[in-house]
């Protein structure tokens, strides 16, 4: 859903309820700013049934942030770092969550404390767009992020994708479990179809193999018993 699909009464309805300040905000810049604390206590007062929720594309938010501002979107992603920010803001988080398509956002999350929250899990939350934010990231390279003022969020399980290992593994499993089954079927046929190749069997002498003592009468025994298999 885009945001020119929204009825234009309505939007403009949800746009005049947004603090004044917001169409004050400067992109590109650090936090906190005035709209941004007159965001924080709307977002502590607004209700789902007050606002529009829109789909909009992460790539559309950075180009034209200011199209967007003030719209409530919603994204699912791994939390990957987060911190508390300093005096006079304790009760409000700063989040850096990956989405599902890999994209980075930036949520300033408000009055959510809890033991839950860690790095690597997965969440869902809904916030208002706020400003494009540039910021540094852990490498040292500058880095540009939308960025939202949410509560609520919701802890979720991802489906995790089977890894490259997982995958080889049940590859061989399959080579091995077909290579099984050829050789099933090739005893089988064996089985049932025996080999009808000759066995020569030597036939015995009808005459015992007895030979006399002296060698010259064994010798010529012999010699007599050949001649007389080639006759």
């Amino acid at each position: 859903m885009s945001i020119s699909s929204v009825p234009a009464v309505l939007l403009m309805m949800f746009v005049a309820s947004l603090p004044p300040s917001l169409e004050q905000v400067q992109d590109d810049t650090d936090v906190p700013d005035a709209a941004f604390v007159d965001l924080i206590e709307y977002v502590e007062g607004a209700t789902r049934d007050e606002s529009v929720e829109l789909r909009i594309d992460h790539a559309a938010i950075l180009d034209d942030p200011n199209r967007y501002r003030g719209s409530l979107v919603t994204i699912s992603g791994r939390l990957e770092q987060h911190r508390t920010l300093g005096r006079p803001f304790e009760a409000v988080d700063e989040w850096f969550i990956r989405d599902d398509s890999g994209q980075p956002w930036t949520a300033y999350v408000i009055d959510f404390k809890s033991d839950d929250v860690r790095d690597g899990r997965y969440v869902t939350l809904s916030g208002f767009v706020y400003k494009r934010l540039r910021l540094r990231d852990r490498s040292g390279v500058e880095r540009t992020f939308p960025a939202l003022i949410a509560s609520s969020p919701v802890w979720s399980v991802a489906a995790a994708p089977a890894s490259g290992g997982r995958q080889q593994l049940w590859l061989l499993v399959t080579i091995l479990a077909i290579g099984l089954i050829v050789v099933i079927i090739m005893g089988r046929r064996l089985a049932r179809h025996p080999s009808s190749r000759p066995v020569i069997v030597a036939a015995d002498d009808d005459e015992p193999m007895e030979l006399p003592e002296e060698p010259s009468e064994a010798l010529r025994e012999l010699k007599r018993r050949g001649d007389s298999h080639t006759k």
